[in-house]
């Protein structure tokens, strides 16, 4: 008997409904059970295939690519081990809020269960980090059956584009044979219902747009019109929270509020000097004098938890300020005291909460109005912004003028040159732990006017390269890729995914004898352990990243020097495909550079509060 066609069939209405819902991108990973969805995504002209050889690499570039459209990338592979390699990027994009679907192909029922090779239990393979699960079960014939599967992607569509995006499973089983073959006449009848249920519009489930709740906005607009003095504090957030920067800096100008805007906010590089952005607020916050005297009374907290390690401090000091927090959607509140949490689009709130304030308190509602307090205690202090300012003058003034001349470069040189070599509108990817701080410790957000892409839904080291990749692959300019050498080693795959990404990549290595974070921590400053025993945490390595970067066939340059970095960075923006720039800096440079930047600011500083 010849063999029936049906898995082709099956596949094509499953990849066309995909399709049909949003799909563009479709990122595979060799396996033989996948063929079927392979063949049919290789054959749809609305769909890129990308084709990365590691399942790991190739999540995080699909993640990559959906923090910067906001559009699912689809993710296939084969059968047993390999969907668990999507693990990590599937943990990233579910506490990011990222849509992303993982495509699992496994074998049939008859295979689970005896040690069928290749052969696991797939079901909810991501347990809780996937926002659905669904199974689309053998393929079948009856127009039920094809129904029923053009349903479930457009639930899984929906889903991973709801409330709190996120990834969505979906596992599909098939049986031999997996290639395409000939239709016989049992065929030919499936073949056409699908082609005509292909052909109707596919069901439109558009997910409800959330908003701030009124009446959390006008509670805020109360306690924000009883301040007198407030500090607006922004963590990480999505790209698309840089919409909102003309809303949110025209808010603190009005209100006389400092901005204390992290990197990866979508705040800080806005290319233009600001009346209220505090550029080293995390130098500025060192000085134990200016903390104690700097005592707010509201706290407006945008987006994720804060990067800086100074910012703790602060607010432990200052426990009973009024802490407000502005969220999309998750409850991004790290100390445990917030008063008041308003979920909905950061543009939106912010723009709600501005008009909000124009407007009195309902006098009649006692559920919204705060309570009562004296004339005189309402309106912002007239010398708190100006004090936050002078603070951030000395913080400034002790980083300007380091990397002017021709020294060995520094972590502080490197980040200086690399944000003012970028053409404003570019996309800076930084990795975790180090190149994510040193962009806010040393560099002003006036420098350029730039886009910051980061992994800090779980902050972790894994898949930045192939991450960024991802990202620079959507991103209509340049993209440039900051990240330590220990973690480019972890994700050396993510060179050849880079190398064959569809735009190109430059990618900045600070080669400083591993993790150098650690020599900034309690760890090392305080000998919590044995000098010797400190490798185990920085895991210093010393390979030859020229010869690795191109033996995976990307170009690499060699810097040493402010000359040599900047020549550096003139070419790799002339060139296809991967770009490395390996930066020599010495171990342990960054925590001398720190300590004396923060010495003569924290004395400056000290010196103006006496």
């Amino acid at each position: 008997m010849a063999p029936r066609d049906l898995h082709s069939t099956w596949a094509r209405l499953l990849v066309q409904s995909l399709a049909d819902a949003g799909a563009r991108d479709i990122v595979s990973s060799p396996g033989a059970r996948s063929t079927p969805l392979l063949v049919a995504a290789l054959a749809h002209p609305d769909l890129t295939v990308h084709s990365i050889i590691d399942e790991r690499s190739a999540a995080f570039f699909a993640v990559g690519q959906a923090k910067v459209t906001g559009r699912a990338s689809v993710l296939l592979c084969t059968s047993g081990s390999a969907g668990a390699h999507y693990y990590p990027a599937i943990v990233e994009a579910s506490e990011a809020g990222v849509p992303v679907i993982a495509i699992t192909a496994d074998r049939p029922r008859e295979l689970q269960g005896n040690k069928a090779p290749q052969t696991i239990d797939q079901t909810n393979l991501y347990g809780r980090f996937a926002r659905a699960f669904c199974d689309t079960g053998m393929p079948g014939e009856t127009e039920d059956e094809l129904r029923s599967l053009r349903r479930k992607m457009a639930q899984a569509w929906s889903r991973a584009h709801g409330a709190k995006p996120g990834p969505v499973q979906i596992n599909a089983p098939f049986r031999k044979p997996l290639e395409p073959c000939e239709a016989n006449d049992e065929d030919r009848g499936p073949r056409k219902m699908a082609d005509e249920i292909a052909r109707e519009p596919i069901v439109r489930a558009e997910q409800p747009v959330a908003r701030a709740h009124p009446d959390a906005i006008e509670r805020l607009a109360g306690r924000v019109r009883m301040a007198r003095r407030g500090v607006i504090a922004c963590g990480p957030g999505a790209l698309a929270n840089g919409k909102a920067r003309a809303a949110l800096y025209s808010l603190a100008t009005r209100l006389g509020w400092p901005v204390l805007a992290e990197s990866t906010s979508q705040f800080r590089f806005t290319g233009e000097s600001s009346e209220t952005r505090i550029d080293f607020f995390d130098t500025v916050l060192r000085s134990a004098r200016f903390r104690a005297q700097m005592k707010p009374d509201l706290v407006l907290s945008i987006g994720g938890t804060l990067t800086s390690m100074s910012w703790p401090l602060y607010r432990a000091e200052h426990p009973d300020a009024f802490l407000a927090l502005l969220s999309e959607h998750d409850w991004a509140d790290a100390s445990n005291r917030a008063r008041e949490i308003v979920f909905g689009p950061i543009a939106h709130t912010i723009t709600t909460l501005a008009r909000a304030l124009d407007r009195r308190q309902d006098a009649g509602n006692d559920s919204v109005r705060p309570a009562p307090v004296t004339p005189d205690s309402i309106g912002p202090d007239p010398q708190w912004l100006a004090s936050w300012k002078r603070a951030d003058a000395h913080a400034g003034k002790a980083v300007a003028g380091r990397f002017e001349n021709d020294a060995p470069l520094t972590e502080g040189a490197l980040t200086h040159y690399l944000v003012h070599a970028l053409p404003a509108g570019s996309l800076l990817a930084l990795g975790n732990s180090l190149p994510v701080r040193d962009v806010d410790w040393f560099v002003p957000g006036a420098a350029r006017d730039l886009a910051v892409w980061s992994q800090r839904g779980a902050n972790g080291i894994d898949g930045l390269l192939s991450g960024a990749a991802g990202a620079a692959s959507k991103w209509p300019g340049r993209a440039a890729l900051y990240v330590g050498d220990v973690s480019l080693l972890h994700d050396l795959h993510g060179v050849l995914t880079a190398v064959h990404a569809p735009k190109p990549l430059t990618v900045i290595v600070p080669a400083n004898g591993g993790g150098r974070i650690f020599d900034l921590l309690p760890l090392a400053r305080k000998r919590a352990v044995p000098q010797e025993a400190l490798p185990y945490w920085t895991t210093p390595r010393e390979p030859d990243f020229n010869a690795l970067a191109r033996s995976l066939g990307a170009a690499c340059f060699a810097a040493d020097t402010v000359s040599s970095l900047e020549k550096a960075l003139a070419e790799s923006h002339e060139m296809p495909g991967c770009t490395m720039i390996v930066a020599s800096i010495a171990p342990r440079t960054v925590t001398a550079e720190q300590d004396e930047i923060r010495a003569a600011a924290t004395h400056a500083i000290d010196q103006d509060h006496a």
